[in-house]
């Protein structure tokens, strides 16, 4: 249970608890687009907090890789939903978003029951969430040509993210499996 209770992981569970109450809370006190995009901002820096103190305290941990995307993705599928419902990006987007993010938690989990691995994030898949969270700032700030630019720009990262995600994890059994035969 130590593995659990570190600094970083109090982080990524604030965050965590930031996105189960995101919806019911902008539905209940409508907020306002500067107070979503102050959330939002806030949302970024413990993500950046809870990596960096992770490092920085030498408290990486098999949970905290588990509790920090699994944050990462519970807020992004709040914010994307609440943006659908308010006609602000399309059910496509919705989609897509939370395809990839069910994908990459589906197979994160059998990558660990195959390998007794989890598979770390990489820049791709990190560029990808900052491609998103880009583009919900410009639809938030109201900036169309930013927003179309930023919706591809993402949708490209969202491909790009699970290609590069299923062939790491390809690798990954296939090692695991020669080293279990040899």
């Amino acid at each position: 249970m130590k593995n659990i209770i570190t600094i970083p992981n109090f982080i990524s569970f604030i965050r965590l608890g930031g996105g189960f109450l995101f919806v019911p809370l902008k539905s209940l006190y409508h907020f306002s687009d500067s107070t979503v995009f102050i959330i939002l901002i806030g949302a970024w820096i413990t993500d950046l907090l809870d990596g960096w103190s992770a490092r920085k305290l030498n408290q990486i941990s098999d949970s905290g890789k588990y509790i920090d995307p699994i944050a990462d993705k519970v807020f992004i599928v709040a914010v994307i939903t609440t943006l659908y419902f308010e006609a602000r990006v399309s059910l496509f987007y919705l989609i897509l978003v939370v395809a990839r993010d069910v994908l990459i938690l589906v197979g994160g989990a059998y990558i660990k029951s195959v390998t007794g691995m989890v598979l770390p994030s990489n820049l791709f898949g990190k560029l990808c969430v900052v491609a998103i969270g880009f583009y919900f700032f410009s639809v938030i700030l109201s900036i169309p040509p930013a927003e179309m630019a930023l919706k591809w720009i993402s949708i490209f990262f969202i491909f790009g993210s699970l290609l590069i995600y299923f062939q790491r994890a390809k690798e990954l059994v296939r090692d695991i499996r020669y080293v279990q035969q040899n």
